[in-house]
């Protein structure tokens, strides 16, 4: 299994970290990123923990024990 992000979750996810203000070093914005992706990698042990997104219902799913 891998994990696809979308264009959409890229750009989200760097507004995200560019609502954050200067006064906060990109080292401690790097790591909140790293913090947010290693939770979204997640997904790699356990598929089903994540919410069901409508929008992406034509990519399918895979039974449970295909894993």
């Amino acid at each position: 299994m891998k994990l696809v992000y979308t264009g959409q979750a890229i750009a989200s996810l760097q507004e995200c970290l560019d609502f954050f203000p200067p006064e906060v070093s990109a080292e401690k914005v790097n790591e909140i990123r790293d913090r947010i992706l290693a939770k979204a990698d997640k997904l790699l042990e356990n598929p089903f923990i994540g919410q069901q997104e409508e929008y992406l219902e034509h990519m399918g799913t895979i039974p449970p024990e295909n894993y």
